[in-house]
């Protein structure tokens, strides 16, 4: 193998590692943003709820 194959493959290798890490970060903050949004609505409800009850 020669040098010139052996930085194409390096670098097709790290190219793809790079994608990867993207991809991943990308499902985490997805997952964090739901979490998220999950934590907003419980909330919301929870406050809906008590001040239904302090109105009645």
């Amino acid at each position: 193998m020669t040098i010139v194959e052996f930085y194409i493959f390096f670098y097709v290798d790290v190219f793809i590692f790079i994608r990867y890490v993207q991809y991943i970060t990308f499902q985490v903050n997805q997952q964090k943003g739901m979490c998220e949004r999950r934590k907003m609505f419980k909330m919301a409800w929870n406050q809906q709820i008590v001040y239904g009850r302090t109105t009645c």
